[in-house]
């Protein structure tokens, strides 16, 4: 199996992994607060990938990368969970977020100077009608939600592009690790800025 191959099946199987985290997520702060529920769970899973950092040396210099890297991530989570938190309709939002994708080769010019494929831009009218038809079952009207989740979609672009960049240089599991407990700080202290514990919630 080629390494392209092995690529596009991961990219797949991250999809699917990642439509059950919607619904998952949708169901879980439900019953807790929102930023509570994405700061423990992004802190425990740093926390359970800390162990397999061992070893693995991370120069000086490539402590600001990473960083800056995790505050890229904290913000796009932050606001997609808010935006699902306030959503009336996640399958909306999902079309929104998929958005994401044909945002990184415009992101990836305006950061790094990379002019997006001649392909792309043959493309990008298909994949925008195709992404029209799969909501024309959906009346038009605006929803707050729907420019989180717009905005969102920006945040995921650059993360995405800065982080490709910084894998490059950075040793992958120590840069997954704290993207995640960088995640799960910053989800922990807005939780604490502003959502009451005070109501018991349930797991």
């Amino acid at each position: 199996m080629t390494r392209q191959r092995q690529a596009d099946l991961l990219l797949i199987v991250a999809t699917v992994i990642a439509a059950c985290g919607w619904i998952f997520s949708r169901e879980a702060i439900a019953g807790m607060p929102v930023f509570a529920f994405l700061g423990l769970r992004f802190f425990f899973a740093a926390l359970l990938l800390l162990p397999f950092c061992r070893g693995l040396r991370v120069e000086r210099q490539q402590w600001p990368r990473m960083i800056i890297s995790g505050l890229w991530f904290a913000l796009n989570l932050c606001l997609w969970i808010y935006s699902v938190s306030t959503t009336p309709s996640l399958g909306e939002g999902a079309f929104i977020m998929s958005l994401s994708m044909l945002f990184v080769p415009l992101t990836a010019w305006g950061m790094m100077k990379v002019r997006p494929a001649r392909a792309y831009w043959e493309c990008l009218p298909i994949a925008v009608v195709g992404l029209g038809l799969l909501s024309l079952h959906m009346p038009i009207a605006f929803h707050p939600s729907q420019g989180w989740f717009l905005l969102t979609a920006l945040v995921q672009s650059i993360w995405f592009c800065y982080t490709s960049k910084s894998a490059r240089e950075v040793p992958l599991i120590p840069l997954t690790t704290v993207q995640l407990g960088i995640t799960g700080i910053v989800g922990l202290g807005i939780s604490a800025a502003v959502e009451s514990w005070s109501q018991p919630f349930t797991l």
